[in-house]
């Protein structure tokens, strides 16, 4: 608690010097510190959905800019987007099972350990092939926006998880 008091804000070379926002963020670090942070990871938790429902609209868009010759709207975008997470949560799902096994029955973890690199491996996969199938565009041209949609995906699932992440601390 006592090392809430020495927080300093600097958001790249700028110091934040306004000492009512300096308090709120030291006594929401007080609290959160308090209860050793079962309260704010609870509530982290509980707003993951929310963070994942506003990353969805924001990727879909990075989409839309990516494919403006198209002719296909925004929603088709969104779709595709929805329809990947899907996937990449079924397989999360699956991975999270496959994990459990060797609890279950032991001498099975090198097979699991395979099974969860596989899927672990596929879901780029499966997102660069559904892009050429759904876009049918040549490898080329898919590969160079695959790799500019990843990069923007990692840099979009960046900010809206800090975004979550302030909200929640902001919301503890």
């Amino acid at each position: 608690v006592e090392k809430c008091d020495d927080i300093e804000f600097e958001i790249g070379w700028e110091r934040l010097e306004r000492p009512e926002v300096l308090e709120l963020i030291r006594e929401r670090c007080r609290k959160i510190a308090a209860d050793q942070g079962k309260a704010f990871m609870k509530s982290l938790y509980d707003n993951l959905p929310t963070m994942i429902f506003l990353f969805l609209p924001l990727i879909a868009l990075v989409q839309k800019f990516l494919y403006l010759g198209s002719g296909r709207y925004y929603v088709e975008h969104l779709l595709f987007f929805v329809h990947f997470h899907s996937f990449f949560f079924l397989t999360l799902t699956m991975t999270i099972l496959l994990a459990r096994i060797p609890d279950l029955f032991p001498g099975q973890g090198v097979v699991t350990v395979l099974s969860i690199i596989a899927l672990s491996i596929y879901i780029p996969v499966y997102l660069f092939k559904a892009l050429r199938r759904v876009y049918g565009q040549g490898f080329l041209f898919t590969l160079i926006k695959y790799l500019l949609l990843i990069t923007a995906y990692f840099f979009c699932l960046a900010i809206t998880m800090m975004l979550g992440l302030l909200y929640t601390v902001l919301t503890v």
